[in-house]
């Protein structure tokens, strides 16, 4: 009806009956139903209790998944005992740390893993035995040998020794043959022309050297044996290996071969 007289006596009009109405308390404000607002409450109630019965699932999937993770830990470790299981899955072997290098320091023999090792490229593998820095890597008495050390008494504390068995045992300081059996240094014997590749006395395989030349200076070269004899040893002899690559700062001096090979 477009216009008229609603029960009561109350005009209409076909926009303002319901205002009317609730103004009067025939219905809420903004025309809304009570019936349609308990729906709304029950529809967040049940919303509610959704998600509490979902998160209570979740978090007894989750109790469930960890303790039978737990249980299947437990079962394999019994198959295996303290052992631990044969073979692991992995590209590289096992490498157990366990052990001592008590007599067994610089070894000749490599060790196979899983066992650990004493020689001097453990470091490099990460594999020496847990008590080898302890027993092996020792610096007392010094490194080189002086005339007063020569024919001493074997002194197992010390890093190197000059005892007549050090040859047999191959532990000598590095200028044990020079001060106590009167060699000549090698930086003073000729040149050699060596066209395989040696490995010296004492090593698995052959060493890696490095030339740290960080500040090195022309007047080091022009001084000559003064100053680096072992440098000077390789300038005069020359040298020649072709698998060394010269490797540069790249951060506080870059240069053209920096530039041209990302070294």
């Amino acid at each position: 009806v477009h216009g008229g007289t609603s029960p009561g006596g109350i005009s209409c009009s076909r926009t303002g009956c319901a205002n009317k109405s609730a103004a009067l308390g025939f219905l809420p404000q903004g025309g809304s139903s009570p019936r349609l607002g308990s729906g709304r409450r029950m529809a967040k109630a049940n919303g509610l209790q959704l998600y509490q019965v979902t998160s209570l699932l979740g978090l007894v999937l989750g109790m469930n998944i960890c303790a039978g993770f737990t249980a299947h830990r437990v079962r394999r470790s019994g198959e295996f005992g303290e052992e631990g299981p044969d073979s692991v899955l992995s590209d590289s072997p096992l490498i157990s740390t366990y052990g001592s290098c008590k007599t067994r320091c610089f070894e000749l023999d490599e060790a196979e893993p899983p066992l650990c090792r004493c020689d001097n490229l453990c470091k490099s593998y990460s594999s020496c035995c847990v008590d080898f820095d302890e027993l092996c890597l020792k610096t007392a008495g010094g490194w080189e040998c002086t005339k007063e050390r020569c024919g001493e008494t074997r002194n197992e504390d010390h890093a190197c020794h000059c005892s007549e068995d050090c040859l047999s045992r191959g532990d000598c300081c590095s200028n044990y043959q020079v001060v106590c059996k009167g060699d000549t240094p090698w930086v003073m014997d000729d040149c050699e022309d060596i066209r395989t590749p040696e490995c010296p006395a004492g090593f698995l395989h052959p060493p890696l050297i490095i030339f740290s030349v960080d500040g090195f200076r022309a007047s080091y070269m022009k001084k000559g044996e003064k100053v680096m004899r072992n440098i000077e040893k390789l300038r005069s002899c020359g040298t020649h290996a072709p698998y060394m690559r010269p490797v540069y700062p790249t951060k506080t001096f870059p240069n053209l071969y920096t530039l041209a090979t990302g070294l």
